[in-house]
């Protein structure tokens, strides 16, 4: 019984660190059926490989499936900037750089496979015939 509970404030406070993480980010979409979310988020920041290196600009972008708004998976994908933005990386726009991307986490990205599916199941419905 008190493994069990150890597991669970184990699992609950990864969650909720993890939470805190992602509201770091600025939500460029999403997409929700029911209690399910898959959100793409993004921020730019400047930081240096090595100590005593000048910083260096840099967007991320995260992929997170939440479930009742508890994150349960993420990815990550990091590219490195220009570095003239250093001056203006507040200012980056969102679609500047996204064709440097994997598609997965591109503004144009599909839909997730869970997602669209279901999606086409329910708006192909034919009404009951009386």
């Amino acid at each position: 019984m008190i493994y069990a509970v150890l597991v669970f404030l184990t699992l609950a406070g990864w969650a909720l660190v993890e939470h805190h993480r992602l509201l770091r980010y600025e939500l460029v979409s999403h997409y929700r059926q029911g209690p399910l979310r898959c959100e793409l988020r993004r921020r730019t920041y400047l930081a240096a490989t090595m100590p005593g290196e000048f910083p260096h600009p840099l967007e991320e972008r995260v992929i997170a499936w939440q479930l009742w708004g508890l994150p349960l998976w993420t990815a990550r994908s990091i590219i490195g900037l220009p570095s003239e933005l250093d001056t203006r990386i507040d200012h980056v726009a969102a679609a500047e750089f996204d064709r440097h991307f994997a598609a997965r986490f591109r503004l144009d990205a599909r839909p997730p496979r869970h997602f669209a599916t279901a999606r086409r199941r329910f708006s192909t419905r034919k009404p009951l015939q009386h």
